[in-house]
């Protein structure tokens, strides 16, 4: 019953007229961050937001090496939580045909050894242990000139102890180019 539910769902969206299905980058950003639910993204979704809460609409643009062609996509930054000093953004990228897709960010995994277990101020040693991706960035900012996102993220509050990252927008998708870390609470 439910398979019949949802197959008259889906249906029913098909057979809409083109222009019913198509929405603006804004609107499919706000969509998709919707779609992470309240527990990702705590923020009222509104794109009519005043503050720093209201969404950015930026646009991004590569020649392709092969032909020369140019191929634009609209990215939109949704601001999604609020803590007490880091704010996190998603970001949702949309092709030329209105294809959506929330941007997804590499990271390293890591793991951080103190010179003594009981301070955490002078760093021993710092490794790699592996790699992982995540959906929202912090404290972030896009550079539309070098067409970079940029992270980053305080451990605590003074900002001592961080890290930062940045994603280059290269044939199509974000990729990690740096990402520091400062361990040592000083």
């Amino acid at each position: 019953m439910r398979f019949l539910s949802t197959l008259a769902v889906v249906t029913a969206f098909l057979l809409q007229p083109v222009s019913a299905q198509q929405q603006t980058p804004l609107e499919s950003a706000l969509a998709i961050a919707r779609g992470l639910g309240a527990d990702h993204c705590t923020l009222q979704l509104d794109s009519d937001q005043k503050d720093w809460t209201r969404p950015q609409l930026f646009t991004l643009r590569t020649v392709q090496d092969h032909d020369q062609s140019v191929s634009e996509y609209a990215l939109v930054r949704v601001p999604c939580w609020m803590a007490a000093y880091n704010q996190g953004d998603v970001y949702v990228l949309v092709d030329a045909g209105g294809y959506a897709e929330l941007v997804t960010f590499a990271v390293p995994s890591y793991k951080v050894i103190y010179e003594d277990e009981d301070n955490s101020e002078t760093v021993k040693s710092i490794s790699i242990t592996g790699y992982t991706a995540k959906t929202s960035v912090v404290l972030s900012d896009f550079d539309a000139e070098k067409q970079e996102i940029s992270e980053y993220y305080k451990m605590r509050g003074l900002g001592d102890a961080s890290t930062s990252a940045i994603w280059k927008f290269e044939d199509g998708a974000f990729v990690l180019k740096t990402f520091s870390i400062d361990a040592s609470f000083d």
